[in-house]
């Protein structure tokens, strides 16, 4: 190397300075290394402290968490107990609220029918009664007792609205408790869910979050204890509430089984006072019209008397010239035979005088009497149907005892059978109660038998059949049976309410069709197109009991449908105003007269018209009519189409005569009571005389025969006749009310045309095609008088329609407004029902009925021209309206 070169690169040694030792070095090394060891081993140490806090802490977190766990567990069990028990009470506070408000129901519905039932009929009965006329207005055992039942029923009432403001402050108390309840049982939920919740969060959780709120609650306001005696209190509370309204409702089935105890108690000796007094009524009404027999016959007599007596007086005549000239030489000795007469004549003049006073004084008695009879025993008396009346409200349509199933079945207006509870091989088995009396037995079994004469079934007394009914007979639960054959009842019960149910035959069959599985006629399907419902009239409560069975479960085997029918409701049945409930449609108008006529097999019609007549009554049947005019008097005769008198062994819903009541040969045998007067005897046999000459029938004085018509003369009751030959009835009524009756040949023409048979004209089964019946115009009460034949069921002997026969109706026959109410279809205008003597049509019809071969010259009393002469014989099996 260059020595030039390097030397200025050389850097100069500096000066010497401190330097450490080694000794030095190291002893600071070995300082600091101790130094940093003691903090090492006291970092381990720590790290070792903070280890075992981390698994102290962590152990303790476990152990909080589970007794967390283990109390929110506890919790929720306490709290769904609780509210368990809450459930449990707030359930038995709404059954008993739903309990209450079924008794509610049951007042308000017993108040309801003390209204609208018991307490409107005593009203009308008593309202009624104000009608009785002169001496039958007294204060009788029947006012007494009706006023008694209108007290109770009154009173009855103040004690069913005090219960029922106990019981609703009951309803109100639990439910005010139910609200507390159910804010509790809300809490509870809320306070369970929240927990349940939180019971299953875990440190993995999602969504955990820090709680922002202070680190500890504030002073809680109810302790635990107090949290559950506030629980327990509401449960006590509806213990109480519950207890405290059981004895309500015990109370309140008290009530009513002993006010409906009571009211068919007082219901049953009102039914008593009004039996007790009709009874009086007919005795004294009986006494009244014999004692008026008797006058009338006494009047008669002297009136006769007096005729024998003037006629003696006008035989003396001829000798008064030779009295008065041996007066007056023998003028010592007195006149005596003439002046014996004049007294005796005038005292017998006095007397007759007197006799027609009572006469007349009778008659008024006799109307006041029929007046108070037909108040209390058409009018008021409670006990025509009987099987509608029962106050138990488990029977459907009245009388019908639903099972559960048919219960589950019924829709409102829809309870029906089926046809599988037909009975096997229609034997019925039966069995009474020990309570039954023989005479109870006997009219049971007659009705069975009626039954079973005219079908294939057959009512067997029990003897060890499993399935048989058990006729009972419990007082206030009226007439009611279960429908068809129920094998799953053992026994199958029947009831017959004494004494109501067993008044009539109709009332014990009608049930006992029941037990063979017919319902009601008005539940047919095809209902609606016979009868029309008045809903409106119904009330609410029994408007179920007018519903109509679905084609699907129910047959009428195709037979008409029967309004008739002992199993047809009445028009009034069920009413709330009074009102009819159900009325017939013909040709677009009701027909209310026609529902109430009911009949039965072998009923022997004790069911026709308004009236029910009792066993010891007259075989005769009595219609309402009104009175028609002088020229019409047989319209006035308040009978069945005006004029005709039906027996009650005619079945009663025919109304007709059969071709088996013809009479034999053709002869008539008649006599006249002793009140007829020569003249009115020639009037009457005057026109037998005609029919005679006329036809092949013939009128015969009675001598000793059994079977004749006997020809009376009452006042008041008009003309009137049974229709054909009765040989059951002995004698045969015909009636002419002098002097109205015997006016018109052809109104006692008319009567005898209904002695052999015939029936009116207008119920010819073709009627409707020759005349138009005005059913505006007519009085409702005679609907009924302008029924006609069902198709093929009449004949009229293939003679035209003849609007002027002797047994048609005039133009306004029971008009309520003075204008027609049957019109001639091809001229209005045409006068029908001529009372001036029989048409050709009508002697045809008596010759062909009677097989006459022997053709009668025409009769020129009253056949129209232009007019087809004719007329028809009724030989019906049914007879209803159109």
């Amino acid at each position: 190397m260059d020595s030039e070169n390097f030397v200025p690169n050389l850097v100069g040694i500096p000066p010497p300075s401190f330097r450490f030792t080694m000794n030095q070095w190291h002893s600071k090394n070995s300082h600091e290394y101790k130094a940093a060891e003691k903090q090492h081993l006291m970092s381990e140490k720590i790290i070792s402290e903070s280890e075992r806090t981390i698994e102290d802490a962590k152990e303790q977190v476990v152990k909080n968490k589970n007794e967390v766990d283990h109390q929110l567990s506890v919790k929720v069990f306490d709290i769904e107990f609780q509210k368990k028990q809450l459930e449990t009470q707030k359930k038995l506070v709404d059954l008993e609220i739903e309990a209450l408000l079924t008794y509610k129901e049951r007042i308000e519905d017993a108040q309801k029918a003390l209204s609208k039932n018991a307490e409107c009929i005593c009203r009308k009965c008593i309202v009624l009664r104000e009608g009785r006329l002169g001496i039958d207005m007294c204060v009788d055992k029947v006012e007494i007792e009706l006023k008694k039942e209108l007290k109770l029923i009154e009173s009855t009432h103040v004690l069913l609205n005090k219960t029922m403001a106990q019981l609703k402050e009951q309803v109100r108390k639990l439910r005010a408790l139910n609200y507390v309840l159910m804010r509790d049982i809300e809490d509870k939920i809320n306070c369970l869910s929240i927990d349940k919740h939180n019971a299953t969060l875990k440190e993995t959780s999602l969504n955990l979050s820090l709680y922002c709120g202070k680190d500890q609650l504030y002073p809680a306001k109810i302790t635990v204890d107090e949290w559950q005696a506030f629980t327990q209190k509401n449960i006590d509370d509806a213990a109480k509430e519950l207890k405290d309204g059981r004895p309500i409702r015990s109370y309140i089935d008290m009530l009513l089984k002993q006010v409906i105890e009571d009211l068919w108690k007082q219901y049953n000796v009102v039914n008593d006072a009004f039996r007790r007094r009709i009874s009086e009524y007919k005795e004294a009404k009986t006494k009244l019209e014999n004692q008026h027999c008797e006058t009338v016959r006494q009047a008669n007599a002297m009136m006769g008397n007096i005729t024998q007596l003037e006629k003696a007086i006008a035989d003396k005549e001829g000798f008064m010239a030779l009295a008065h000239t041996r007066l007056g030489n023998r003028c010592q000795r007195p006149g005596v035979e003439l002046c014996r007469t004049t007294i005796h004549i005038a005292m017998s003049q006095a007397s007759l005088r007197y006799l027609l006073s009572t006469q007349v004084k009778l008659e008024e008695d006799i109307n006041l009497k029929t007046n108070s009879l037909k108040i209390d025993e058409v009018d008021s008396l409670r006990s025509y149907y009987p099987e509608l009346a029962s106050p138990a409200p488990d029977l459907y349509q009245g009388d019908i005892l639903l099972t559960p199933d048919l219960a589950a079945n019924q829709d409102g207006r829809n309870a029906v059978i089926s046809t599988k509870y037909k009975w096997p091989n229609g034997t019925v088995p039966y069995q009474f109660t020990s309570n039954y009396t023989a005479e109870e037995i006997g009219k049971v079994e007659s009705s069975m038998r009626d039954i079973e004469s005219k079908t294939c079934v057959k009512f067997v007394p029990r003897d060890a059949e499993k399935h048989y009914i058990l006729i009972n007979k419990i007082s206030n639960r009226g007439c009611f049976a279960l429908a068809g054959y129920r094998p799953e009842i053992d026994p199958m019960p029947v009831n017959f309410m004494p004494p109501d149910c067993f008044k009539h035959a109709g009332t014990i069959q009608h049930e006992l069709l029941h037990v063979l599985g017919l319902l009601h006629e008005q539940a047919r399907p095809d209902r609606d197109e016979h009868v029309k419902v008045l809903w409106q009239n119904i009330e609410e409560k029994h408007k179920s009991d007018f519903g109509k069975a679905p084609p699907s479960v129910v047959t009428t085997y195709g037979v008409p449908y029967e309004m008739f029918s002992v199993m047809h409701y009445p028009n009034m049945a069920f009413s709330k105003n009074g009102k009819p409930t159900l009325i017939s449609k013909v040709s677009e108008r009701t027909s209310s007269l026609s529902i109430q006529i009911v009949y039965v097999l072998g009923v022997n019609g004790k069911y026709v018209g308004h009236y029910v007549l009792p066993e010891e009554e007259t075989n005769m049947l009595y219609f309402p009519s009104s009175l028609g005019d002088e020229r019409y008097p047989e319209l006035s005769s308040r009978l069945f189409q005006g004029d005709i008198l039906l027996d009650s062994r005619v079945d009663a819903k025919n109304a007709v005569v059969s071709p088996s009541l013809k009479w034999p040969n053709g002869i008539v045998h008649y006599e006249f009571t002793s009140n007829y007067t020569e003249e009115e005897r020639t009037k009457v046999r005057k026109n037998m005389d005609l029919l005679e000459s006329k036809t092949c029938v013939k009128f015969v004085q009675r001598k000793n025969d059994e079977v004749y018509i006997l020809i009376n003369k009452r006042p008041y009751v008009g003309c009137y006749a049974i229709l054909g030959y009765r040989t059951e009835i002995a004698p045969i009524p015909v009636n002419y009310m002098s002097p109205q009756c015997l006016n018109f040949a052809g109104t006692i023409q008319h009567e005898l045309l209904h002695v052999l048979g015939l029936m009116h004209e207008q119920a010819r089964t073709d009627r409707d095609t020759y005349v138009d019946v005005l059913w505006d115009n007519i009085e409702e009460a005679h609907y009924n008088d302008f029924s006609r034949a069902y198709p093929g069921t009449a004949t009229a002997f293939g003679l035209p329609y003849n609007i002027m026969s002797v047994m048609h109706y005039p133009n306004i026959a029971f008009s309520k407004n003075g204008k027609p109410t049957i019109l001639y279809k091809k001229d209005p205008n045409t006068p029908m029902g001529q009372r001036d003597g029989v048409t050709e049509g009508d002697l045809e019809k008596v010759r062909r009925m009677y097989n006459c071969t022997e053709q009668m010259s025409n009769t020129t009393s009253g056949n129209s021209p232009g007019v087809n002469p004719g007329n028809f014989l009724n030989i019906l099996n049914i007879f209803k309206p159109s």
